[in-house]
């Protein structure tokens, strides 16, 4: 078995049973109803979400969000190349996305076949917090395979470490 894979499960072995339902879920119809509330697109409030989220805390990410849906030039906590990329995509523009960002928009959107790899999924791997597509691909592949291990779709796996790692339920690990 891939050593990451056998990591990545015996994390997710440590966890209580009691997960509840999927992060991705749960939050994706938060976005989608706050969309509705103010009258935007739900797959383009989605994806603006996305792209927002980098190097965001997501509790202050949404507490802001509902202000930028109704003016766009509302300040956001992160990049500002992703807030003139979230603008853009809210007013429909087709906008360029790496792997974090539009692997999350699809685990917002209810796919749950792929898996978002940010810092914090890297830290539950011990493996370092970013790095290449070849980075990306390792890790996605080593979730997916402990995700069907364990009986789970691969965003649900993930979303299950990344709440555990970032909630200081599981201790970070140096990659040796």
């Amino acid at each position: 078995m891939n050593p990451i894979v056998a990591l990545l499960l015996a994390r997710y072995r440590l966890l209580p049973d009691d997960r509840g339902p999927c992060w991705y879920d749960v939050e994706g119809a938060r976005i989608r109803r706050l969309a509705r509330a103010v009258g935007q697109d739900e797959g383009r409030v989605l994806l603006a979400t996305a792209i927002l989220s980098p190097a965001t805390r997501w509790e202050y990410l949404l507490a802001r969000l509902p202000a930028f849906l109704v003016d766009p030039l509302t300040p956001m906590p992160t990049y500002g190349r992703n807030r003139r990329l979230a603008r853009a995509a809210l007013e429909g523009a087709s906008v360029p996305t790496g792997p974090k960002v539009s692997r999350f928009a699809r685990n917002l959107s209810g796919d749950h076949s792929c898996v978002t790899i940010d810092r914090w999924a890297a830290r539950a791997a011990g493996y370092p917090e970013s790095g290449r597509v070849r980075w990306y691909r390792a890790l996605e592949s080593a979730y997916q395979g402990a995700a069907e291990r364990a009986g789970r779709s691969p965003a649900h796996f993930q979303a299950i470490l990344w709440l555990a790692i970032r909630s200081g339920h599981l201790p970070r690990l140096k990659r040796a």
